[in-house]
């Protein structure tokens, strides 16, 4: 299920731009299941 939640999150940034309602959910299921924190952001730059 980790695969799948992980899947929708990086296709849906190609789909719906970056950081959308669903990628940000992904995010929180992830670090809520597996308490590691990761950005799905495609083509995220470092600030």
């Amino acid at each position: 299920m980790l695969i799948i939640v992980l899947l929708i999150g990086i296709t849906s940034g190609y789909f719906f731009g970056q950081d959308n309602a669903i990628e940000e959910l992904s995010e929180l299921f992830i670090k809520n299941t597996t308490n590691i924190e990761i950005d799905l952001t495609p083509n995220n730059e470092e600030k």
